[in-house]
């Protein structure tokens, strides 16, 4: 009688691990993290530091400053933190969540200084952008129809200081 109980409590014992190391499995193929975990631990981004839930989402219609230590957060490694704003001599990407689904939706993005205008280059996930600039501010139009999760801003080309950017749905 033990040695029945025994086999009984030792299949058991086999057929818990079985389905423990199945559901184990199943999660690990089915993950449910948020975007910027997702973000963060990609080799596509280089996030400089830890964003925090929500902390790529930006509030459309809404201006972020550059010159506080909180938005440092959607930064990559490239970008330094001055008084007037954050500077960058090349390749300083910016990355945005939008809660948007309008097909268009238009940036404007003051700077404290731009080296040389000509040689300035923009790009939205890796794509040249047209733009037009007046005195140290830059007007920019986003095509929202892709509905990314993440879009990567980048400047290049040329030093610059960015004070803030304004994002929103109407020109």
């Amino acid at each position: 009688m033990k040695k029945i109980l025994m086999k009984i409590i030792l299949y058991f014992a086999c057929i818990f691990v079985a389905a423990y190391y199945l559901y184990i499995f199943y999660l690990g193929c089915n993950k449910n993290v948020p975007l910027e975990y997702e973000v963060f631990f990609s080799d596509e981004y280089d996030l400089k530091l830890w964003p925090g839930t929500n902390g790529l989402t930006f509030d459309l219609g809404s201006t972020e400053y550059y010159t506080s230590d909180k938005m440092m957060r959607r930064l990559n490694n490239n970008w330094e933190k001055d008084d007037d704003g954050i500077t960058t001599s090349g390749n300083g990407e910016l990355y945005y969540h939008f809660n948007s689904e309008e097909s268009t939706l238009y940036i404007t993005c003051t700077f404290a200084s731009i080296d040389n205008c000509e040689q300035l280059k923009i790009l939205i996930n890796s794509k040249n952008i047209e733009y037009t600039i007046n005195e140290n501010v830059i007007c920019l139009e986003l095509d929202n129809s892709e509905l990314n999760d993440v879009y990567t801003l980048t400047f290049d080309g040329t030093p610059i200081t960015l004070e803030s950017v304004y994002i929103s749905e109407e020109n």
